[in-house]
């Protein structure tokens, strides 16, 4: 459960800064704003594998964004890798 409070903790306040970066772009806008919900509504880690497969195809999408919201969109998938990787060193609680 530390992943998953730390991927609130984190993630979702830099979501919602990209959101207001990205107002006038509908399509990316969407895309961020449906996998900050996917996180806010996640109730334990292995819920995060969605939101965080989601941010994995961010390059693939064709979305052009300016430096202050690559930048942004950099940390937030450092962020998520660390997030990521620290899951899968973890054993399993059964």
């Amino acid at each position: 459960m530390e992943a998953l409070r730390t991927a609130k903790d984190q993630l979702v306040p830099l979501l919602q800064l990209l959101e207001a970066l990205l107002e006038a772009d509908a399509v990316p806008r969407q895309f961020f704003v449906r996998i900050r919900e996917m996180i806010e509504l996640a109730k334990d880690d292995e819920d995060l594998a969605g939101p965080f497969m989601e941010l994995s195809t961010t390059a693939f999408r064709g979305f052009e964004f300016d430096l202050d919201a690559s930048a942004l969109i950099d940390q937030i998938l450092l962020i998520a890798q660390r997030i990521s990787a620290r899951l899968s060193e973890d054993p399993p609680l059964h």
